[in-house]
């Protein structure tokens, strides 16, 4: 499948694992969605805990997708263009894939916001509830979810999504979820972490400026909390603190680097925020049990 994008770069010009469109902005009282462009293969991609479920849905390609939560056990299921999966989690968990078509591997996350949830749910049963729980699905067929899904991703495409026909998009979608993927389960009460749309900015700025000091007060400040609330709240949606998190972005760059190109791995170093190459090879070996030339040099 072929995707126009809404900028002059080509679908073959962007770096693997980049985020094609979104309308984080818009996103903070209805229904989050980023179109991604994968890269053929990750070995781990932390999913954050967030308050709101998380439904993502294969655009196109196929893969074999890996689930767990954090250091858990892998299960495993075959992903192909028009599955999705629908994830409802009070802690991080993780996910791996290998592409196994010629085609790209895209997919489009949605989050549900809770005010949208709530609305949805006493629209449909006449009372509101504390919790609404939602099954757990991997790798699922919906011809009719795919079709309310198939307008958001057509809308977000758009050079300028409109935010209310996202919005209605959102609540004919989450009233199709809720009447035929509720859950009688009580969902566990999620404690302490941070909104999708706030966390997704958060990481947007991590990713733009990642060769850069880590500078705290700027991500705090994008997400409109003190720095103590900000780093309570980040770990608990992501398992580690902001400064963690930003090695992993730096780290996973420099592998895509080491395997992509020929530069130096001092390039590398400099290319990821790193002045000093002895440091940045032990923070490497670290997080990847090798050093960046063994990497290198290793079976793809």
């Amino acid at each position: 499948m072929h995707i126009e994008l809404s900028s002059p770069l080509s679908l073959d010009q962007q770096v693997p694992g980049t985020l094609l469109f979104s309308n984080v902005h818009q996103a903070d009282k209805g229904l989050l969605a980023q179109i991604f462009h994968r890269h053929q293969q990750q070995n781990s991609l932390l999913i954050p805990a967030v308050p709101e479920p998380l439904l993502v849905w294969v655009v196109s390609g196929e893969a074999r997708v890996g689930e767990r939560e954090l250091d858990g056990e892998w299960h495993f299921s075959q992903a192909k263009k028009g599955d999705f999966f629908l994830t409802c989690s009070s802690t991080p968990s993780e996910l791996c894939w290998q592409s196994t078509a010629t085609d790209a591997f895209i997919v489009m996350h949605l989050y549900l916001s809770l005010p949208l949830l709530q609305s949805a749910f006493f629209d449909l049963y006449g009372h509101s509830a504390k919790d609404i729980g939602l099954k757990e699905l991997s790798a699922q067929q919906d011809p009719t979810l795919s079709f309310y899904l198939r307008q958001i991703q057509t809308e977000l495409m758009q050079n300028k999504s409109s935010q209310l026909m996202m919005q209605g998009l959102g609540q004919s979608l989450t009233v199709y979820l809720l009447r035929h993927y509720g859950s009688d389960k009580n969902r566990t009460v999620f404690k302490g972490g941070l909104p999708a749309f706030k966390l997704q900015k958060v990481l947007r700025l991590l990713e733009q400026q990642l060769a850069e000091p880590f500078q705290l007060s700027a991500l705090a400040q994008v997400a409109e909390l003190t720095e103590a609330h900000f780093c309570r709240a980040f770990k608990k949606s992501t398992g580690v603190s902001p400064s963690q998190y930003q090695i992993r972005l730096r780290i996973e760059l420099a592998q895509r680097l080491l395997r992509q190109s020929n530069d130096p791995v001092i390039d590398i170093a400099l290319q990821v925020g790193y002045q000093n190459p002895s440091h940045f090879s032990q923070l490497f070996k670290r997080e990847v049990g090798v050093t960046p030339i063994q990497y290198r040099n290793g079976p793809l």
